[in-house]
């Protein structure tokens, strides 16, 4: 017989990045903080490598987004790095965040693959792929990364618009296809499952999902 008890402890983002360094986090902590605009945010910890601590919102923000809103480049997603999805993340997002979490967040490397290219960028906020969520090539039939240790419980993909709210299909950053000639962009429904729709369904990458805050810090 067991017993489990949460505990709760005023912190800082000082602290936390001292605890990542040390590696005194694990997989399911959970740090409640607030956004600037007065939202109330979760961030869970999601996976731990001998670099980083990833950390991924427990729900995710209420603004749906597009992945792109350019006409010229809704048949062709392109790479992360290059939408607006990432753009709003980096940008508009980005300054949310308190400034003592800002300080310190390490950029992580992300890498994207497509049929014909690979490309590796740093980014402060960033999204995980298809395989980093599901463990498994289903949309975009791409492994990049590996799967994340906090969605091997598959009842942490499903994630609410706004904090507590209703399941909703939010966006990873997985893209498939040609680089040019069009592709499609992978997105985690509210049943859990990963979806993509590309070719020459142009206004899909109009559509509009929610997108969890992701971010890491570094242990070096």
């Amino acid at each position: 017989m067991y017993i489990t008890r949460k505990t709760h402890k005023e912190t800082d983002w000082d602290k936390i990045a001292l605890l990542a360094k040390s590696g005194e986090l694990n997989v399911g902590d959970e740090i409640s903080d607030e956004l600037k605009n007065n939202e109330g945010i979760t961030y869970t910890v999601a996976h731990i490598t001998e670099d980083y601590v990833h950390f991924i919102s427990k729900d995710c923000l209420k603004q749906r987004v597009p992945w792109n809103k350019n006409e010229l480049h809704q048949k062709n997603p392109g790479s992360f790095r290059d939408s607006y999805l990432c753009k709003l993340l980096n940008e508009s997002v980005w300054d949310l965040l308190p400034e003592d979490l800002q300080k310190v967040i390490t950029p992580r490397k992300c890498v994207q693959i497509k049929d014909e290219w690979k490309e590796s960028f740093l980014m402060n906020l960033w999204l995980p792929s298809e395989y980093e969520v599901f463990g498994k090539v289903w949309a975009t039939g791409i492994r990049e990364g590996e799967q994340f240790e906090i969605f091997k419980d598959r009842r942490n993909i499903t994630k609410g618009a706004g904090q507590g709210g209703s399941w909703d299909a939010w966006w990873t950053m997985s893209s498939g296809g040609n680089k040019i000639h069009g592709g499609s962009a992978s997105e985690v429904s509210y049943l859990s499952i990963a979806n993509y729709f590309g070719g020459d369904r142009t206004s899909y990458f109009a559509n509009q999902h929610v997108v969890p805050i992701c971010f890491s810090i570094g242990r070096r």
